[in-house]
């Protein structure tokens, strides 16, 4: 298994919570109204006879894998990839997200695991609430930090400790906000939440003041319109040089259509540019990862981020201010609103949706009088994945906004193209395929109206009565088509 493929299904794995374990997110839940999720089972004897002696019995007790419809389980053909050591780091990952195993996890974490499957464990343990308060993994990272030779690896477990620590400090901020005080007025209530938005950064590490985080008043991209077509993509920013073609010859595709079919704009859903971002706004890799890939088709894309675009400490600085280096890239704040008559756009920064964002975008939805309101983010709600159908802290924290007040919802990171079921009104779509690896999809999933792991984009065409959506794959064909009516 290459590393490049290695780090793409880790990273799926952690972030939307496909590892093995069936547990959600700590303090998420469920919505009354989620579609089923894919059978569990123990995991496989034949995995468990992979793993040390001391190993089997702590993970034949916490991990299970989940299977598809047809039964079997996709998860079984990664491990069939994986050499012995990285079945092990695998289960150690899985373990790492449940509450139960913790000291399990602490004793084997400074093991000489696979370099680049550590690091990707060790960074994100702070996801994790129930690591927050445990008095033991602090010392064992930076005794890791110290003399593991790694140098990599060891500022991870450096880097570790101090986001943890944030994380606890952050827990004392939330106490405050949601401590009832006499006479708290809302603007009181609104400067905490401010404040809130700060220590999300500081935890992640980011380099993004204040002044870039201040949402501009509601603007408008194309005054005078009936009906507006748009070009919709994710996750994309592979670009050549990690030696992955389909960006490019997906970009193509939107280039022909848009010959074809102009657009009048476009967005972009996130994963912008891996594998950690953008470093300034004068990267090197904008000119070919971006303007050479879609300045050619002369629009304006209204982009947002992606959980890859907050891992390097300056890349959600350097994504804002090329805004003001490029005729097609637009990013103003990590969330905005705009309109394109008949449509209003809501685009947020699903990595870490703070308090004040939160209000700010229930407001915004409830005080738009739009016929069409599409708010449109990297990570989905639902999925139509052999892993998961659902990520619980997305549903969660989003789809309460969304009910009642949004018409569609359409985000990336699950590399595949998807039209998922309405979940309380809200139709949701899934345009992820726009140039990074693709993953697997389960088309027969309860969650799926259409999915397809398939390299595409999305076209959504507005009018006064209908919207519309079109997948378009690499090649030019269309996919699937839906047409909404009101």
């Amino acid at each position: 298994m290459s590393t490049v493929s290695r780090i793409a299904v880790s990273l799926c794995l952690v972030v939307l919570g496909f590892c093995c374990s069936g547990l959600p997110a700590a303090g998420a839940t469920e919505s009354a109204a989620s579609p089923g999720k894919p059978e569990e089972v123990p995991l496989p004897d034949a995995v468990i006879k992979r793993l040390p002696a001391d190993w089997q019995e702590t993970a034949r007790k916490y991990v299970t894998v989940r299977k598809t419809l047809g039964g079997e389980s996709e998860v079984m053909s990664w491990y069939t990839k994986m050499q012995d050591d990285e079945v092990r780091t695998s289960i150690l990952d899985s373990l790492s997200f449940q509450e139960g195993p913790e000291e399990f996890v602490i004793d084997h974490l400074p093991e000489a695991l696979p370099n680049r499957d550590l690091l990707i464990l060790v960074a994100n343990l702070y996801h994790q609430r129930h690591w927050w308060s445990h008095t033991r993994i602090d010392p064992v990272l930076e005794k890791m930090a110290v003399s593991i030779p790694d140098q990599e690896i060891a500022m991870a477990c450096l880097e570790a400790v101090r986001k943890l620590e944030m994380q606890r400090l952050r827990q004392v901020l939330e106490q405050r906000i949601d401590q009832p005080q006499a006479g708290r007025t809302p603007e009181i209530t609104a400067q905490l939440e401010q404040e809130d938005e700060r220590w999300i950064s500081l935890v992640s590490g980011t380099m993004l003041p204040a002044f870039l985080r201040r949402v501009p008043p509601v603007f408008e991209v194309k005054p005078g319109a009936e009906s507006i077509r748009v070009l919709a993509f994710g996750d994309f920013g592979f670009c050549k040089e990690l030696g992955i073609k389909e960006q490019e010859q997906t970009a193509a595709a939107m280039r022909a259509y848009h010959h074809d079919h102009p657009f009048d704009f476009g967005i972009t859903l996130g994963d912008n540019f891996y594998a950690e971002g953008m470093q300034s706004p004068d990267d090197s890799r904008w000119q070919p990862c971006w303007e050479a890939l879609y300045g050619p088709m002369k629009l304006k894309f209204y982009a947002v981020f992606g959980n890859h675009d907050w891992y390097g400490l300056d890349s959600p600085a350097a994504e804002i201010l090329y805004t003001e280096r490029s005729k097609t890239w637009r990013m103003p704040a990590p969330y905005y609103t705009y309109t394109a008559v008949p449509v209003q756009f809501f685009a947020i920064d699903t990595m870490a949706v703070s308090r004040a964002q939160s209000r700010w975008l229930t407001q915004a939805l409830e005080q738009s009088h739009a016929h069409w309101k599409v708010v449109y983010g990297h990570f989905p709600p639902y999925i139509a994945s052999p892993f998961a159908t659902s990520d619980p802290e997305v549903v969660a924290t989003l789809m309460p906004i969304l009910k009642g007040r949004a018409d569609v919802y359409f985000s990336g990171h699950h590399h595949s193209l998807e039209h998922l079921k309405p979940v309380d009104g809200v139709n949701l779509f899934i345009a992820g395929g726009g140039g990074a690896t693709t993953y697997d999809v389960d088309p027969q999933s309860p969650v799926a109206l259409f999915a397809k792991q398939e390299y595409g984009f999305a076209v959504l065409e507005a009018g006064p009565h209908t919207f519309t959506v079109r997948f378009i794959d690499k090649n030019s064909h269309q996919l699937d088509e839906t047409i909404l009516r009101k």
